[in-house]
């Protein structure tokens, strides 16, 4: 049965949902800024192998953040331009939420999430997993693995230039 989730739950669940996805990481967040406790445990999941798509909609990701996801060796980043929808989805859960990925470690805003389980929720689990599938197919591959390191330090639009 699907769960409300307020401010700290939100927290919670999308580094539990990190920390055990085991076959596959989807992550859609409108503007993509990485706590230091949120980009170790996108990388401990790259480690064990779990393959992790994320999909942003600002096309400016900081340097820091192009230099950093560029290491992570599976993970693919899409960008799309309309994406406002914030959700966290594995294997097993999926996380739809009003918070923002740089809110995760302080928040002064009150929010809100609901959280679902693939075997307890399986209607809602499949809908909404159908929805994530179809916006990453629409959406624009960044391919930070096959771009030369110079390149990823510059703004995108520097990068379009050339």
């Amino acid at each position: 049965m699907a769960e409300f989730l307020t401010t700290n739950g939100i927290s919670y669940y999308i580094e539990n949902i990190t920390r055990e996805s085991k076959e596959e990481l989807y992550i859609f967040f409108p503007y993509l800024q990485l706590s230091r406790e949120f980009y170790e445990a996108l990388q401990n999941a790259s480690e064990r192998g779990v393959p992790i798509i994320i999909v942003y909609a600002n096309e400016d990701l900081h340097t820091e953040e192009k230099l950093k996801l560029g290491e992570l060796a599976n993970l693919e980043i899409y960008q799309s331009e309309a994406l406002n929808a914030k959700c966290c989805c594995s294997e097993e859960d999926i996380l739809i939420t009003s918070m923002d990925m740089h809110q995760l470690i302080s928040n002064d805003n009150l929010e809100m999430g609901v959280l679902f389980n693939k075997n307890n929720d399986s209607e809602l689990y499949r809908k909404v997993y159908g929805e994530i599938k179809s916006t990453i197919t629409a959406s624009k591959n960044m391919n930070l693995h096959k771009r030369p390191i110079e390149e990823l330090a510059q703004p995108q639009s520097q990068v379009k230039a050339r």
